[in-house]
């Protein structure tokens, strides 16, 4: 997979989205869903600006915040699948 291939997997995935963590808050209870596609879609819409305007400080801090965010749920759980194993 080549940069521009990664950065649409991160940019396009709603549990790397970090934005105030509004999905796993959801998943948790803590917020409707409409909250977290708004804020994901906001999310979303941010990036693609701030790649259209080449603000690659901007752009940076987004993947980074959302490489966080994954490697939060590779080290803390919530990054697979659910299986019946899981019980």
């Amino acid at each position: 997979m080549d940069m521009k291939g990664a950065r649409s997997v991160v940019l396009k995935s709603k549990t790397f989205d970090s934005g105030g963590n509004t999905f796993w808050d959801y998943q948790n209870g803590q917020t409707t869903e409409e909250q977290w596609q708004q804020a994901f879609q906001n999310s979303k819409a941010a990036a693609l600006r701030a790649m259209g305007s080449m603000d690659t400080q901007k752009v940076m801090g987004i993947m980074f915040d959302r490489l966080y965010t994954l490697r939060n749920q590779l080290l803390h759980g919530g990054a697979h699948r659910y299986s019946p194993d899981d019980e």
